[in-house]
């Protein structure tokens, strides 16, 4: 596959390391938070492809959450 078709192809997802970095954590925590289906994704072998949108909607549902008081997270 070209480089650039992969670009294309990738880009309505998100990547684990991105997560990461957005919630100021380490890869090992996303990759705990998707195995406990914190974070929605789907396992496709050894990957998971997590879907930029399901994770904007995911962040949005966390953050109004925490501003209804429920600040628990798992």
């Amino acid at each position: 596959m070209h480089r650039g078709n992969e670009q294309v192809i990738n880009s309505g997802r998100i990547s684990v390391v991105e997560i990461a970095k957005h919630l100021s954590i380490g890869r090992l925590a996303v990759y705990t938070m998707l195995v406990k289906k914190i974070i929605p994704a789907i396992r496709l072998g050894r990957r998971w492809i997590i879907t930029r949108r399901s994770y904007e909607q995911w962040e949005q549902a966390a953050g109004r959450m925490e501003t209804d008081g429920n600040t628990s997270r798992a």
